[in-house]
């Protein structure tokens, strides 16, 4: 590879970065498909579309205030309208836990 010219070299790498952007585009694209259409969410997306962490929500689905859909046998998702639903009856709740995640990383920030 050595006794390649040094522009081709340069053009390999950049054809690699474009298509690095292009599959990290394509990936967000088809996540906010799945929003638009309704569909189902992974947990991360779901956490994040509700302003929680994943662990919340998990925690939420054990108390069996949220309900998940089976993917596979191992794989769980949450359909955009059951998200949608919690969040308009428990506004306050959602708040509350994004409250309480500023200011626990504002006192970790501070050293408290």
């Amino acid at each position: 590879m050595t006794d390649q010219p040094k522009e081709y070299l340069e053009r390999e790498d950049n054809a690699t970065e474009i298509l690095k952007a292009l599959l990290v585009e394509v990936r967000n694209l088809r996540s906010e498909m799945r929003f638009a259409n309704g569909g189902v969410l992974s947990c991360e997306e779901a956490a994040s579309y509700l302003g929680i962490s994943p662990r919340n929500l998990y925690h939420l689905v054990r108390q069996g205030k949220i309900r998940r859909v089976g993917l596979s046998q191992n794989r769980f998702g949450f359909r955009r309208v059951e998200l949608d639903r919690y969040a308009s009856e428990h506004e306050e709740v959602l708040s509350d836990d994004t409250d309480a995640v500023v200011n626990r990383l504002f006192a970790e920030a501070n050293g408290d």
